[in-house]
């Protein structure tokens, strides 16, 4: 089974409007998505782009609820935001509405902005900030989080 878009194959990245979709995971995403099918091996499966996790927040009124939108995975991890999913692994599909497909364009607008334009930077650019953290980790660990007093060294424990 061929797992990532082939960058010839058109249908894979044209432009589609967004859709609907609940994982068997319970997650619901609003993405663009391209639904393949591998005659070789008889499997279904599909490509979605850059999708939007919804995350339903509790309102005042108990019959009504907000709709927050997150990137189902961070740009941090994968600057690609193309993902492969087994056909076994989506529940339903659905058209949106137009106020989630305004709502949907805008956060992907955002998180685009938002995301790290050296695709190839080097990880050992930041052993300075990384020795900071560090270093900063090791003064919050001598805080006894009960009271609030500092601890001597003696009296910090490694946890294994």
């Amino acid at each position: 089974m061929n797992t990532k878009p082939d960058q010839e194959d058109e249908n894979v990245f044209e432009a589609s409007t967004p859709k609907f979709v609940r994982l068997n995971t319970g997650e619901d995403l609003v993405c663009e998505l391209t639904e393949v099918n591998d005659e070789e091996d008889c499997t279904l499966y599909y490509y979605i782009h850059n999708p939007i996790k919804l995350v339903y927040v509790p309102s005042p009124n108990p019959s009504m609820y907000g709709v927050a939108m997150t990137q189902w995975v961070s740009q941090t991890i994968c600057h690609e935001q193309v993902f492969t999913l087994n056909g076994d692994s989506i529940v339903t599909v659905s058209n949106v509405t137009d106020y989630i497909t305004r709502m949907y364009y805008k956060a992907v607008s955002h998180y685009n902005h938002m995301a790290p334009q050296d695709h190839g930077a080097d990880p050992n650019d930041d052993d300075e900030e990384l020795e900071q953290a560090l270093e900063e980790m090791e003064a919050m660990s001598m805080i006894d989080n009960d009271n609030g007093k500092k601890l001597s060294k003696s009296k910090k424990k490694m946890i294994h």
